[in-house]
């Protein structure tokens, strides 16, 4: 009996991102589906016509995956595949990396596909061959597998600098007292907190500058991160990013360079202080915003199963495939570096986050629009 076949309609030059799908799917369905793909050095034996493999392996698949990617619009030659597959009753399944098959033209806009932005949206592969081919295969993707993809994409950075695309600067706060989402009330010895990091940069060798302000505020810059330690607040300031604090704070300001070893560091730093609270603030930069009005905000998310909304605050939700929470604040700027009011996003994160968690949320938000383009 003929295995059902597979058609993965693809730009050559994605080989790279395409094919360790290929080999995953492979592994999933253990051999029992046959895959073409024209530029995996196997669906083509060397020396055979191309074209005519090619029609080959439309005329025998029953499903094909159409991966859209920015390389693949400029060459064109998925619609050609797409159309042929159509019009011969095969489904046709658009999947889009790197770019939002929601913002497609006809015809591929018009066929029911999917986004690849985290490793449980590669199971709809799976879940559309069992519905096909009427068979149970398990869901398993995982956010590793995706990670590599963006890796393949982005380089090393795993598509890390997608964050300096969107944003200007990032900070985090420790301050002596603070309310839980659950209502109850945290404490911490700011000034023992500040002796602890000092302590483990000392005992770890690792180098940084330490100096003192005319204002008597104490700053440290180590890899990537101006730590900012106050004793008292001085509420005469008027500072925006720090407010109603009568006691000692940490302010870390973060630099979104080299930001997966800064982030690895702050997660470190906040470890050992013992400090229970995890965020980052995320501020956008001039050509970007994001929709702060709670229906909007609602009515977007309704539309997305991946993100989860608060039942207490609107504009407060959960991302399901990294269990990240985002939420979306606004506040009047109270200084002459940040006049008026300023949008921001807080990812509250755990210990086990990965960068590469914060930058598919992220993405994530741009691509449904709750982050856009200002221009």
């Amino acid at each position: 009996m003929d295995k059902p076949v597979l058609f993965f309609s693809h730009s050559s030059k994605d080989r790279d991102i395409i094919l360790p799908l290929k080999d995953k799917l492979g592994k999933i369905t253990s051999g029992t589906v046959d895959i073409f793909m024209s530029s995996d050095g196997q669906s083509i034996p060397f020396g055979s016509n191309w074209i005519h493999k090619v029609e080959e392996g439309l005329k025998e698949a029953r499903i094909m995956f159409v991966f859209v990617t920015e390389t693949s619009l400029s060459s064109g030659w998925i619609y050609f595949e797409a159309g042929f597959a159509y019009s011969k009753g095969i489904q046709v399944v658009p999947v889009g990396i790197g770019v939002n098959i929601g913002s497609l033209k006809p015809p591929l806009n018009l066929l029911q596909g999917f986004n690849i932005t985290s490793g449980d949206s590669l199971n709809n592969f799976v879940s559309i061959i069992n519905r096909e081919f009427s068979c149970s295969f398990p869901e398993s993707f995982v956010e590793d597998d995706f990670y590599a993809i963006q890796k393949t994409i982005e380089g090393d950075t795993g598509g890390i600098s997608t964050i300096r695309d969107f944003m200007s600067g990032a900070f985090f706060d420790m301050v002596p007292k603070y309310t839980e989402s659950d209502g109850s009330e945290v404490e911490h010895d700011i000034d023992s907190i500040y002796e602890k990091i000092v302590a483990y940069l000392d005992s770890n060798s690792i180098p940084y500058s330490k100096y003192t302000s005319q204002k008597g505020d104490t700053f440290i810059i180590v890899e990537g991160i101006k730590l900012k330690y106050h004793k008292k607040f001085d509420e005469s300031k008027n500072d925006f990013f720090i407010q109603n604090q009568s006691n000692s704070f940490i302010r870390y300001s973060i630099s979104l360079y080299n930001f997966e070893k800064t982030f690895e560091l702050l997660k470190k730093l906040v470890s050992i202080s013992g400090y229970k609270s995890r965020y980052i603030k995320f501020l956008f930069g001039a050509n970007n915003d994001c929709i702060v009005t709670e229906e909007d905000i609602s009515s977007i998310i309704s539309g997305n199963t991946d993100l989860q909304m608060d039942s207490v605050k609107p504009l407060s939700f959960t991302f399901a495939p990294s269990d990240l929470k985002a939420v979306i604040g606004t506040e009047q700027k109270g200084s002459t570096i940040v006049p008026d009011k300023i949008n921001y996003i807080s990812i509250v994160y755990k210990e086990e986050t990965k960068i590469e968690n914060i930058v598919v949320l992220i993405n994530r938000l741009h691509d449904i629009g709750i982050i856009f383009d200002v221009n």
